[in-house]
């Protein structure tokens, strides 16, 4: 049985950002904005 990960996650969004000060700064993302990003660019907005 071949299982693809990427279908089976794709509809869920996972949050990036950071809580300074006890107020969360960062946004959702979707699978595919992450795959197609660069993470050193999310983390310089919302880290």
């Amino acid at each position: 049985m071949e299982v693809n990960i990427l279908k089976m996650i794709e509809d869920d969004k996972f949050f990036i950002g950071s809580y300074p000060d006890s107020f969360a700064r960062g946004r959702f993302f979707t699978v595919e904005e992450l795959v197609n990003s660069n993470y050193s660019k999310i983390e310089a907005e919302y880290l």
